[in-house]
């Protein structure tokens, strides 16, 4: 009786070898979609949390912002150089509490005349504060671990900030594009300073700014205070 001829081992292995990498491409998409999956299901550290938790605030109020893709510049630079200012400059910095920052256009003065001068320039006028300061504890606690903060050079690459763990009206983008598309105001976070029990992140945004304290809570980071906001 004439069986019918096997294929030998040599042949078999050669198949499967095709089979595969027929299916190499498939295998990479999978594994490119195992690999984001993981990523965005991956804990948040303390400076993301932060990060959001100051975002969600900029937007409580229902409006949209757009701001780079990572943080930029040192949270506390601004208080280590007010820390140093002639106490007049000092007396009147207060924390207060938290309200979201927003551009005011009732800051922004129609332009006069320059003397000696026939340009017209645009004057900014100072913030008018009059939130809800905290108490005289409260304030003499921010103010040293802000100060003791704000002498730290902790050198770090900044955070990435991913529509992953965003609230709803944030826009973060590659800082090219938003020079090409409508973005007004743009805003800019810090990479935040802090320790175990306090952190800060500055915001800025057409030409105001304003530092944020923030305290950790059952394992996410809030905001509790505001300092004086600041023209630049």
């Amino acid at each position: 009786m004439n069986y019918p001829k096997q294929p030998s081992f040599e042949k078999l292995g050669r198949r499967s070898m095709n089979r595969l990498y027929d299916a190499k491409p498939l295998l990479s998409a999978i594994l490119l979609i195992a690999l984001a999956a993981c990523s965005n299901n991956r804990p948040l550290d303390d400076e993301q949390k932060m990060v959001r938790s100051v975002l969600t605030l900029l937007t409580s109020e229902g409006r949209k912002i757009c701001l780079n893709d990572e943080t930029e510049g040192e949270a506390l630079s601004i208080f280590r150089e007010m820390a140093i200012a002639p106490l007049p400059s000092r007396d009147r910095l207060r924390w207060s509490y938290p309200e979201p920052l927003w551009p005011s256009a009732v800051n922004l003065e129609k332009g006069k005349v320059d003397k000696g001068e026939t340009r017209i320039a645009p004057v900014l006028t100072e913030p008018s504060d009059s939130r809800r300061m905290l108490p005289a504890m409260d304030q003499y606690l921010l103010n040293s671990a802000a100060l003791r903060l704000s002498t730290w050079k902790k050198a770090g690459e900044p955070v990435a900030i991913s529509s992953a763990w965003t609230p709803t009206g944030v826009a973060a983008r590659w800082w090219p594009l938003n020079s090409f598309k409508e973005c007004d105001p743009l805003f800019a976070v810090t990479k935040p300073a802090r320790d175990r029990t306090i952190g800060f992140v500055t915001v800025r945004s057409a030409h105001w700014g304003t530092i944020y304290a923030l305290k950790p809570v059952k394992g996410e980071w809030v905001v509790s205070a505001e300092w004086s906001r600041w023209l630049e």
